[in-house]
């Protein structure tokens, strides 16, 4: 999906229909990213704590324009687009209601995203202190004391 898509829609429920849809697809998406979180890495052979390192490190980008997109999504739910016009019997409460429940699918999905690039920044940092990489500009050892 692209910010094309979002913008194409012309009714709350294609717009609904669409969020829903992206839900889908992004769990999808990012299901290989979610086993290679799972496996445990607690492992002496560095060439494995390399690639694994390498692999899950390989997705931040991914997961980052997911986010960007999500969040235009979120951000044109929150908009008046979708609402019905002020009128009788459509009051201030019941549009922000629709904003809510319009919003609800984007801000479940940016969570997810932003939970998963901190996954991501967290598996590549514990790697490296495995391996004895540079982190945040000291030398650790193995052990994870500064060398």
């Amino acid at each position: 999906m692209i910010l094309r898509d979002i913008l194409k829609c012309e009714t709350r429920e294609q717009f609904e229909a669409l969020a829903l849809q992206y839900m889908d697809e992004v769990f999808s998406l990012f299901a290989p990213l979610e086993a290679l979180l799972d496996r445990n890495i607690l492992s002496q052979d560095v060439s494995s704590i390399e690639l694994h390192m390498s692999a899950v490190e390989s997705w931040r980008n991914r997961v980052a324009r997911q986010l960007a997109f999500a969040t235009a999504g979120l951000e044109i739910a929150k908009s008046s687009r979708y609402l019905p016009a002020p009128a009788k019997g459509v009051t201030e409460s019941i549009r922000e209601g629709i904003k809510r429940e319009l919003a609800a699918p984007w801000s479940a999905v940016c969570l997810y995203l932003s939970e998963l690039i901190r996954s991501v920044d967290s598996r590549v940092n514990l790697c490296k202190k495995q391996l004895g990489v540079e982190f945040e500009g000291v030398r650790l050892a193995p052990s994870g004391r500064a060398a």
